[in-house]
């Protein structure tokens, strides 16, 4: 879906599709002691989980598959900031392809409940995510992937941190998280207000 709402073509679109797919078979791996493990990875653990970038890339090469898709398995650790692995490659070194998936693994991980973590609301992981864009996720693909997520919270009831319970009725066009939200028969612009930000959007 990333890859369509930035505009690639169906081509590119379907490998997108595969690379965040195949993007991580090198854990196929490492050993289910240290992915299942439900505490903290050690030094060495953590290491190894690393790796599963280079086993990913190795895997999906000398299957003949597509070289951007094997990019995309080595690359979707790296971070536009430098601060990734395995290669602290930053920027426009990393594979187009890599970035997009980075994006997608990035959410799929903070909605999802894993042994080390609850999964989140939607609100804040767009949140987070709008934070990361600035330093470590691609800036135009993570923006991207928020403004088509947002349309989802219309309709849905959204508690303030005033306390008040309204309904989002329509998106802010540039302040992303501060829509317009209907309760009872008024209307708040929570752009215009400090004290009406949304605490969550309850489902």
């Amino acid at each position: 879906y990333l890859a369509k709402w930035l505009g690639w073509s169906e081509e590119e679109t379907l490998l997108a599709g595969k690379a965040g797919f195949l993007h991580d078979i090198g854990k196929c791996r490492i050993p289910d002691t240290i992915l299942a493990k439900p505490g903290k990875l050690t030094d060495e653990e953590f290491d190894e989980v690393r790796k599963h970038t280079v086993y990913g890339h190795e895997i999906i090469a000398a299957s003949g598959g597509d070289p951007s898709v094997a990019a995309a398995a080595l690359q979707h650790h790296e971070r536009s900031n430098g601060s990734g692995y395995p290669s602290g490659l930053a920027g426009d070194r990393i594979h187009p392809m890599a970035r997009v998936v980075a994006v997608a693994d990035v959410y799929s991980a903070m909605i999802s409940s894993r042994v080390y973590q609850e999964k989140q609301d939607l609100l804040a992981v767009l949140k987070e995510m709008h934070r990361l864009s600035f330093k470590e996720l691609d800036p135009q693909m993570t923006q991207t992937f928020i403004r088509h997520m947002l349309p989802n919270f219309i309709g849905k009831k959204a508690e303030l941190a005033n306390g008040e319970v309204g309904v989002v009725v329509m998106n802010h066009p540039t302040d992303l998280f501060r829509p317009l939200i209907r309760i009872g028969e008024r209307y708040v612009d929570t752009s215009s207000d400090p004290s009406c930000e949304i605490k969550q959007i309850i489902l």
